[in-house]
Parts: C-alpha cells; sequence; structure tokens
C-alpha cells in the first residue's frame, strides 16, 4: 500500500520540525510519499500581509520531500489549487491512501500507526475523519469538538479528484465528500491529535482570523468562531449566537485520560454530561476545585453505553464558577482526570 501526504505548511517555524519527524521516520516503513505546499496563499497577499516564510522552507527543503512547491512575491497560489498540486503529484504515483495534514498539526509515531492498522481492518469505508485538539487562547488549554475529514482512499469512486473547500475531496464520479458525516470517525482512542491551531501569541492567528472572515460563509463579522478584542483573543460570541450553538468549553487534560466515555459541559443548563459511553460501568464522579483539591460534590454512577447521563448540582449552577476539576474513579483507581475551563477571564 502506498500513502501520499498532502501536508500544507506555511510560516510553522515552532511547529514544521516536530509536524515532519514522525512521518520522515516512517516514510521507508509504510511507503509514504509527502508532498507539500508551502507558500502564502493568494487572498492573504491581497488582504496585505507580508510573508513570513523562509525558515518554515529551509526545513522543508532539508527534509528532501518526494514534493515541494513554494511560491512567492506577486505568484502566488489560492488553498484549493496549492492542495490540488500536491495531490495531483501524488495520484500520478498511484498513491492507494491520500492523507491530508497541516504544519502545526503534531501526531506521534503511534498514533500514525494505529490510525494505519485501523483504516487497514476497515477497508470498507471511502473516507475517515479525525479528532484534533485545538490549542486556544494559551497552551495547553484546547477545545474538544473539532473534527474534519483527513484520509480519503483512492480505489472508490473511480478515485480522488480534487479539493474542493479546505480538507474535502471530490472524488472522479463525481461523489462529493462535503460534510463530515460522510466520513468514518476515527476513535479518539486511536487518536486525538495536538493541534497548535487558536494561540494568542502565535503571530498567524489575527492573519487567520481575517483569512477565515473572507473565505468562510456567514454574515459579515461573523465567519470566524475567534475575534481579537482589546488585544485579546476571544470566541466570538456572534459566530455562535447566529448559528444557534453554544460557546465551547476549554479544557486542560491531565495524564491519567479514559477515552471510554466523554466529560462534557452544558453552558445553558450548566450541567456535566458523561456521554459517548463505549463499556458498563460503575464509577464515582468528582467534582473538585480547578486545583483538585478540594473535593465539592461525589456521586456513584452505574453506566450503560445505550445512554448518557447528566450531573445537575448547585454547585455548578455557580454564578462565581470559572475552572473545575472532574476525577473519574473505577475499582478504587484513578481513571480520568479533565479539567474545564469556564471562563478564562
Amino acid at each position: 500500500m502506498k500513502i501520499g501526504i498532502v501536508l500544507t505548511a506555511y510560516n510553522v517555524d515552532d511547529y514544521i520540525s516536530q509536524c515532519l519527524r514522525p512521518w520522515l521516520e516512517l516514510k521507508k516503513e509504510y511507503n509514504l510519499l509527502i508532498s507539500c505546499n508551502s507558500g502564502m496563499f493568494k487572498d492573504y497577499h491581497q488582504l496585505g500581509f507580508k510573508e513570513k516564510n523562509e525558515n518554515t522552507t529551509s526545513v522543508l527543503v532539508n527534509s528532501k520531500l518526494d514534493f515541494l512547491v513554494t511560491t512567492n512575491g506577486e505568484n502566488l497560489l489560492d488553498e484549493d489549487y496549492s492542495r490540488n498540486l500536491c495531490l495531483s503529484f501524488l495520484n500520478h504515483n498511484n498513491c492507494d491512501i491520500i492523507w491530508v495534514v497541516d504544519g502545526d498539526e503534531i501526531y506521534t509515531k503511534n498514533e500514525i500507526e494505529n490510525i494505519l492498522d485501523f483504516i487497514i481492518k476497515h477497508p470498507e469505508h471511502s473516507s475517515y475523519s479525525i479528532d484534533f485538539k485545538n490549542y486556544t487562547f494559551h497552551y495547553p488549554y484546547f477545545t474538544k469538538d473539532f473534527r474534519k475529514p483527513v484520509i480519503y482512499r483512492n480505489n472508490f469512486n473511480s478515485g480522488t479528484s480534487h479539493f474542493t473547500f479546505d480538507t474535502y475531496i471530490q472524488y472522479k464520479d463525481g461523489t462529493h465528500i462535503d460534510s463530515i458525516l460522510k466520513c468514518y470517525p476515527i476513535p479518539k482512542s486511536i487518536s486525538f491529535i495536538n493541534h497548535f491551531s487558536w494561540l494568542e501569541s502565535d503571530s498567524r492567528t489575527l492573519e487567520k482570523i481575517k483569512y477565515q472572515n473572507i473565505r468562510y460563509a456567514g454574515e459579515e463579522n461573523s465567519r470566524c468562531a475567534k475575534k481579537i478584542e482589546n488585544s485579546k483573543l476571544k470566541f466570538n460570541t456572534k459566530f455562535y449566537n447566529d448559528r444557534n450553538i453554544e460557546l465551547p468549553i476549554l479544557y486542560k487534560e491531565s495524564n491519567i485520560i479514559s477515552y471510554d466515555f466523554e466529560i462534557k459541559y452544558n453552558r445553558s443548563e450548566k450541567r456535566i454530561y458523561i456521554d459517548l459511553i463505549l463499556r458498563n460501568m460503575d464509577i464515582e464522579i468528582i467534582i473538585c476545585d480547578s486545583n483538585n483539591i478540594n473535593k465539592r460534590y461525589s456521586h456513584f454512577l452505574s453506566c450503560n453505553p445505550n445512554y448518557k447521563y447528566f450531573i445537575d448540582n448547585d454547585l455548578l449552577k455557580e454564578d462565581s464558577l470559572n475552572n473545575i476539576c472532574v476525577q473519574v474513579i473505577e475499582n478504587n483507581k484513578t481513571i480520568h482526570i479533565e479539567e474545564l475551563i469556564l471562563n478564562l477571564e
């Protein structure tokens, strides 16, 4: 099996070496072809941004990738065309799998190998989606619910044709992966990829906000989920209100994490949900202060995969509640610790 990587990497000096390392180390073993586009998108130039790609390009050139296209000056490409050049190279080389990667997404070798093992065991699907841990505002805070299509099989629908928007692909028979629901999800227990996407300290963030506000759909000032206000990066409440969805919760995880369930907080209901349960469990749910010292609430729960459960307690309705820590214990052993950041301000 030949695996083609479509890598988009522009102005990612802080991440590109770490991003590339596992792919290069696995290149021969897994027959990887790495096809990369690295240049400022045409829209960025039209917005008046200056090029900032010299160091990233240097790393890419020295990495001896299979295909690398860079642009500069007035000769720039848009996002979709850039990826399509890489896809064309991979299809010319008869790649069986197309895998889309950005330069600020950090996979580990184990994650790559486990994902490959998963798709080999599930060959009946044309495309697969992956969950990303979107680091937001300040590391190590992240949002959970970001999933996108990134892996496509070329033995379906006459083969991949071209990118239509972002990581969405159309096949040669006209089949269009235009919804995340059309992709088979790879479980978080296999991969939950670190994505350095929305950090206030990252020089790319302001440019990305302006770019999304001209590229994405929606009313003016409602196309990007983030905004800069008083030099601070914040959630764009108009974006969420216009779509009737809740403001995200930030999480800060520990090294003790179980993927047999998900802990979620509902802002409007002021409840914690235990959802996406994969097995029967008898557990104790403990809610502590954010420093995980003072226990504020405890409840024993028998969980069944066919249901989701919620905690509705006066503690969760306190107006002053900013951060809490949720601990889950099973058979006298802590199996999960996760901090929920309800308000960073």
